[in-house]
């Protein structure tokens, strides 16, 4: 059975272009068996408005490609709606979020998302704020070779 996952930004790049593992040792061989998960299908991206956004305004023009050609492989697309800016805005209040972040949990959790993929520790912290589980890759990865 396909499992939908929502990545941030931030897990998008490493996936992409597999920089950034030198300071994630622990996690590399996580994104490596995502990758292929994400290549044979077992695992579908879920991308959003909120990616989008990130993608045409940060970081090298080259990563940026990398991390457009991996959207491309997305099977669902999360766009802009009043509930997700209300659950987005409520976010922000019980976990003090950055608005960027809020909308990421509140994306993954409208798409019906397994998991939300995230290095960043102030998503990290407001997990137990979330309808969805927002974990590390490797996380993920273990979460699964234990349901087996």
């Amino acid at each position: 059975m396909k499992s939908f996952i929502y990545c941030d930004s931030n897990v998008l790049s490493v996936l992409a272009t597999g920089r950034g593992l030198e300071e994630r040792p622990e996690e590399e061989r996580a994104i490596n068996e995502l990758r292929v998960k994400l290549l044979t299908n077992e695992v579908v991206l879920i991308n959003s408005y909120v990616l989008r956004a990130e993608l045409g305004a940060y970081g090298d023009p080259r990563n940026r490609a990398l991390r457009r050609e991996l959207l491309k492989r997305a099977r669902k697309v999360v766009i802009r709606t009043r509930t997700i800016d209300r659950r987005s805005t409520q976010l922000r209040t019980i976990a003090a979020l950055s608005l960027r972040d809020a909308q990421h949990i509140a994306c993954a959790e409208a798409a019906g998302a397994k998991a939300l993929l995230t290095y960043d520790k102030h998503m990290l912290d407001a997990a137990r704020f979330a309808k969805v589980a927002v974990i590390r890759p490797s996380e993920y990865l273990r979460q699964e070779i234990e349901k087996v």
